[in-house]
């Protein structure tokens, strides 16, 4: 009886971006987007220096030097050297550094 009165009421329309391409949620710029327009955008922070360095406990979580390497970023900071973009304050951050560190 519950399931049948509930019916509809824990829909939700689909969102414009997925009614247009239904993959649009898997590249990094949708990521992006909703990670800026979500609901915590305060994860976000702006290197200081580059790579960054995980602030985890080293005797737990080991080295705290990051894999990431300018390699991986140069193609996307529209001709800037990562040394720039830190300096100009251009680069920032999710704090999931940490998370996927270990």
């Amino acid at each position: 009886k519950i399931q049948e009165n509930s019916e509809g009421l824990l829909r939700y329309d689909t969102p414009d971006i997925i009614k247009k391409d239904k993959f649009a949620w898997l590249r990094d710029d949708e990521f992006a987007r909703q990670a800026l327009a979500g609901i915590n955008p305060v994860n976000i922070e702006r290197l200081q220096a580059f790579p960054p360095v995980s602030k985890l406990d080293p005797a737990v979580y080991g080295p705290p030097e990051s894999a990431i390497t300018e390699e991986h970023i140069i193609g996307h900071l529209d001709g800037m050297s990562v040394q720039e973009a830190v300096e100009g304050s251009r680069l920032y951050m999710l704090d999931y550094h940490d998370i996927f560190l270990p």
